[in-house]
């Protein structure tokens, strides 16, 4: 979303006319923090502004600019946006980031800016609902998430994060209801091989953990670099070390600092002759 603003506010500067897109994805499953977020595509058409009013529909006026290219095809459907709700989408995004990272304070005047850009934005209110559940704030988390579901009745992360809601506050059957919608909307959520994976691999079965990444790993849209980490952790324990090898330049490729990419250079390096930590 910083190179599509950016990349728009140039296009302006020389004259040009921007349209904002939302593409058709099955969009990317990520985590961090302990944080669940689902990712959205968005990029960016530019014309001359003497275009004809039919240049919107002409693919030989219009251009288009993908920051991600080949997640998505170019025939994908794809949904204009005006740039209040493309603002909205960065201030959420900074602050999920900042909630990842542990600054909820932080996070909270990003989201509270999301929406002061945006009202109708339901993600937004969404990631302002965890800022107050991080923050110790149950009953105006409750609150906002109730109003996202009034909204969207079938917001995944809404009824997630409201049954987390209710169940810390000891509403058990309530929470029990909002789980049967949740399975409802969602029948395998995101990341629960993955969670079954861990506990098999805690208990030593690594022949089940690997069946259980394995079939996380195919899951479209997901990207979490642990889920590598562990594959590689249970083949070494098979004792295939051509798939270690695998897993972890998998893992080290798609690294977007350099942090995480000396991490799995390190863990790469292991292999050489000491067993994965």
């Amino acid at each position: 979303l910083s190179l599509v603003l950016l990349t728009a506010a140039l296009a302006r500067e020389l004259g040009l006319q921007v349209t904002y897109q939302l593409i058709a994805t099955e969009g990317l499953w990520t985590r961090e923090g302990g944080l669940l977020m689902h990712v959205a595509h968005v990029n960016i058409a530019i014309a001359n502004e003497r275009a004809s009013p039919m240049a919107r529909d002409s693919h030989e006026t219009w251009v288009t600019i993908d920051f991600v290219p080949g997640v998505a095809s170019v025939r994908a459907p794809s949904w204009r946006l005006d740039e209040k709700r493309i603002l909205a989408m960065y201030l959420n995004n900074r602050a999920a980031e900042q909630l990842s990272s542990g600054r909820v304070d932080e996070a909270y005047w990003h989201a509270r800016a999301a929406l002061q850009t945006d009202a109708g934005y339901v993600d937004g209110l969404n990631t302002l609902a965890v800022v107050y559940l991080r923050h110790g704030q149950i009953a105006q988390a409750e609150r906002v998430l109730r109003q996202v579901l009034v909204r969207e009745p079938q917001h995944a992360h809404a009824l997630d994060n409201l049954a987390s809601v209710l169940e810390r506050q000891g509403r058990a059957a309530e929470a029990l209801a909002v789980r049967a919608e949740l399975r409802r909307v969602q029948a395998i959520p995101p990341f629960h091989d993955y969670d079954q994976g861990l506990l098999a691999m805690a208990a030593g079965d690594y022949e089940r953990a690997r069946v259980l990444f394995e079939r996380e790993s195919r899951r479209p849209g997901l990207q979490f670099h642990e889920l590598h980490l562990n594959l590689a952790r249970v083949y070494w324990q098979l004792r295939d070390f051509e798939r270690v090898r695998e897993q972890l330049e998998l893992d080290h490729e798609p690294s977007t600092s350099r942090a995480q990419q000396a991490l799995y250079k390190a863990k790469l390096d292991q292999l050489r002759g000491t067993a994965l930590h």
